[in-house]
């Protein structure tokens, strides 16, 4: 079953298609999002939001090798209600590309957004080193490589969804991932990871990119809800 097959069961039978291809049966496999909650921070109809100005915008990447994954940037903004404990965390703006891709003009078109936001930094993953970085940074945009690893992004961005903090953006590839992502405990150590099934045709390149600005956003504005847990 091809990629685009899995995304269209997920979104029309999120339950069923991770029994079938998420291994739910599995008693060291949990989920990491009800459909319920998910569908609860769906804004419907928002595909993106326009900048407003003296907000702070948080951009997050999802670097790819060009060949199978896709390359991602996700925008996000804290919305203060006065007290910190009353904040939400926004998803703004969802940009994907598919392979085959030309990387530095992916990234160029990411900078381009960036700066609609205007966003002089962006944080990212560590893949593809120092040439993602430079790709960057020759657009006058500093290229961060993110301290955590996938799964403790993942981590941080359980309370301020299950606390229901969170606006997702209307998107079927970002639901799709979202309810595919599986808790699994690892045997021996115990440790949890949060991770897509481990199927070739399992991704998560958009829920990756956008849990990694909402989480950020988090963490700069002092958010007790933006840490670790």
């Amino acid at each position: 079953m091809t990629p685009a097959e899995i995304e269209e069961s997920y979104a029309s039978d999120p339950q069923s298609a991770a029994a079938e291809y998420g291994a739910k049966w599995r008693e060291d496999v949990s989920e990491f999002i009800s459909l319920d909650l998910l569908n609860q921070l769906i804004v419907p109809g928002r595909e993106k939001l326009p900048r407003l100005e003296g907000v702070q915008y948080t951009g997050f990447v999802d670097v790819s090798g060009a060949s199978v994954d896709a390359m991602v940037l996700a925008i996000s903004h804290e919305h203060s209600y006065g007290r910190v404990q009353q904040s939400r965390f926004v998803l703004d703006c969802l940009l994907g590309f598919e392979p085959p891709m030309n990387v530095e003009e992916v990234i160029g078109s990411f900078c381009r957004v960036l700066r609609e936001y205007k966003c002089s930094s962006v944080t990212g993953d560590r893949y593809g080193g120092a040439f993602v970085a430079q790709s960057f940074n020759r657009m006058n945009v500093s290229y961060n490589p993110s301290d955590k690893s996938k799964s403790e992004i993942y981590a941080d961005a359980m309370p301020l969804f299950s606390s229901g903090r969170v606006e997702l953006l209307d998107s079927g590839r970002l639901k799709a991932e979202l309810m595919g992502l599986e808790r699994r405990t690892t045997r021996g150590s115990g440790k949890i990871i949060i991770d897509h099934p481990q199927l070739r045709t399992s991704r998560d390149d958009h829920a990756n990119a956008a849990c990694g600005s909402l989480t950020a956003c988090g963490i700069q504005a002092g958010d007790p809800w933006g840490g670790i847990y």
